[in-house]
């Protein structure tokens, strides 16, 4: 679900009181919370309670190669995915399919020299501090890579900026920020939504600790932890 942090910080001012249906906080205010916002996402990251979202991109393969690096400094200089979850090539304004394997069937594969024009396997590794990206068969013709993948949310880079969340996790967010900003008005959560947001972290701190799970809807593909 596309979010902005201004929808959940407002969401999150509705929840204490501070503003009303239909206000706007100020710029000031906005600031702030969008602080408070970055911030709980860094504690949360610590607390191993990353936050996922969905990201979409293009990235060029070079002739001949198998294998290459993603995330900071890495062959794919941008973020490190959790999983990729769909990909597919695209040569000379054609796309082909490309599946995503497990890493048992990428090992059990005997001889992984093949090449031909284009892979139609890739197998995603996440590894630290660079994830790995192998690729069957190994393509021969200068190709693009366009891969669906779930990342870590570590913030956002301003209020307005739009991001993938999962339905459950922007709701988290809410209860969370709402927690967070409760002191900065002298607030304090109502029992029931300090209920919800505790029964949430509990929820997702034991899911991260599972392996990641992605449920695929029709064509989106959603990380979605309250319908395990």
């Amino acid at each position: 679900m596309a979010a902005t942090a201004k929808v959940i910080i407002k969401s999150a001012m509705r929840r204490l009181r501070v503003i009303q249906a239909g206000e706007e906080p100020s710029a000031a205010e906005l600031a702030d919370a969008l602080e408070y916002l970055n911030d709980l996402l860094g504690t949360l990251s610590v607390e191993g309670l990353f936050v996922p979202h969905t990201t979409n991109e293009t990235l060029n393969l070079t002739p001949g190669k198998q294998t290459y690096s993603i995330g900071s400094g890495g062959d794919f200089n941008t973020g490190r995915p959790i999983s990729i979850v769909s990909a597919y090539t695209t040569i000379n304004g054609v796309d082909y399919p490309c599946e995503v394997i497990s890493r048992k069937k990428w090992l059990g594969i005997v001889y992984k020299a093949t090449s031909a024009s284009y892979p139609y396997w890739l197998n995603y590794h996440d590894k630290s501090p660079l994830g790995e990206i192998n690729f069957y068969p190994i393509p021969t013709d200068a190709t693009t890579l366009t891969i669906d993948s779930i990342k870590q949310l570590t913030e956002f880079a301003d209020a307005n900026a739009v991001t993938d969340l999962p339905r459950e996790y922007e709701r988290y967010l809410k209860y969370a920020l709402a927690n967070e900003l409760a002191s900065e008005y002298g607030k304090t959560l109502t029992p029931m939504d300090a209920l919800s947001l505790q029964r949430m972290t509990n929820k997702i701190k034991a899911h991260n600790h599972e392996p990641l799970d992605v449920k695929v809807f029709g064509s989106r593909r959603r990380y979605d932890i309250f319908t395990d």
